[in-house]
C-alpha cells in the first residue's frame, strides 16, 4: 500500500488491500482509492469495499458473469449478491 502510495502509477492492482486490517486501516485504503487520479482495479471479498467503488465486476472461473453499478450487483438475486450476502450462523 505504500507503494502504492508514493507511486505514479495511472493504474492499480490491488488483491485483497484491506484484510487483515482493522476499521482505521480499512479506511486508509479508501483514502487512498480517493486521493490519487488513478484507476483501480479491486480484488475483494469485502462487501463493503465493493459497494464504494464506481463499478463492480463479479467473476466465476474466470469468466464475467455480472457487470454494474454497486447498488445493481450486489443487490437482488444475481450470483454476486448471493456471494457477498452474509453467510447465516451454523
Amino acid at each position: 500500500l505504500v507503494r502504492s502510495a508514493l507511486s505514479q502509477a495511472g493504474v492499480l492492482l490491488l488483491d485483497e488491500p484491506d484484510d487483515a486490517l482493522d476499521a482505521d486501516g480499512a479506511a486508509l485504503v479508501r483514502r487512498l482509492i480517493e486521493s490519487r487520479p488513478v484507476t483501480a482495479l479491486i480484488v475483494t471479498h469485502n462487501r463493503a469495499l465493493a459497494e464504494y467503488m464506481d463499478e463492480v465486476w463479479y467473476l466465476e472461473q474466470g469468466r464475467l458473469v455480472q457487470a454494474g453499478p454497486p447498488g445493481d450487483v450486489l443487490h437482488g438475486d444475481g450470483p454476486a449478491a448471493r456471494f457477498f450476502a452474509p453467510s447465516a450462523a451454523a
